[in-house]
């Protein structure tokens, strides 16, 4: 993905809605979108689950490592995690993303860790997702990486690695899964709400919410299509947002 420069007015600007995960700015009458610096924390409670799946998913091995860097690149290679990146330095992070991992920088890799493979008489085994669990602390796992190469994408493939992934780590004793994931990448936010994951407070995401609910209410009633229901319910968000921001901020300053 690229830097987006658009032309418009500064009408046009206004009446933008205000994105989660992106900054817009307006100068030299174009409009200017890029990521916003920000990752939302989650976790979820872990308890067995039933896992459905076409492919064959089985537990990572050192012999992984070229597949995954090769299946990293193919996934990530026009995401929001890698706006203006150049091909040659995708691959890079590639290489450092994988090799950290089996080098347990960041965290003990985990017997958890997961594929996902596809196999045919003339092509052998081929990747198609990973699930990459490291050690996060003593009761909990950290959700490090997980991807699905594009061909397979929204097949279920990555709640399938994941739900055994859940499954390896709660008769291990585990109960706890962290992750992460960026507020502007709508699917993995879908998807992590969708396994049951929930957001840990933090100011700054508190803060986009709340914006982004203010806003909301202010470019409605600019553009004068607001009934009165609308207006209620916008309201009643904006002002659940604040509760939330305001009593997390009271907390940490105290």
């Amino acid at each position: 993905m690229r830097s987006q420069r658009v032309p418009m007015t500064r009408e046009d600007f206004d009446r933008l809605p205000f994105d989660l995960g992106w900054k817009h700015e307006y100068f030299d009458g174009h409009l200017h979108r890029s990521p916003r610096h920000v990752t939302a924390g989650a976790k979820l409670l872990l308890s067995p689950r039933a896992v459905t799946s076409a492919l064959r998913i089985r537990p990572v091995t050192a012999a992984d490592r070229e597949p995954l860097i090769a299946g990293y690149v193919d996934a990530y290679n026009d995401t929001i995690h890698f706006w203006d990146y150049s091909p040659e330095r995708i691959a890079r992070a590639a290489h450092e993303d994988i090799d950290h991992y089996f080098g347990g920088r960041g965290g003990r890799p985990l017997p958890a860790s997961r594929v996902a493979v596809t196999e045919t008489p003339a092509c052998g085994e081929r990747l198609t997702g990973a699930t990459l669990i490291t050690e996060d602390q003593l009761d909990s796992a950290l959700l490090r990486l997980v991807f699905v190469v594009p061909a397979w994408q929204r097949q279920g493939v990555a709640t399938a690695m994941v739900s055994d992934t859940i499954n390896e780590l709660y008769a291990s004793g585990t109960r706890l899964l962290r992750s992460q994931y960026h507020p502007g990448n709508e699917s993995s936010r879908r998807w992590h709400r969708m396994l049951g994951f929930v957001e840990e407070p933090d100011v700054l995401l508190l803060q986009l919410y709340f914006r982004h609910a203010d806003d909301e209410l202010w470019r409605r009633e600019r553009l004068g299509d607001l009934g009165e229901d609308e207006r209620r319910r916008l309201r009643v968000e904006r002002d659940r947002w604040k509760r939330r921001l305001d009593t997390l901020e009271a907390g940490t300053t105290s």
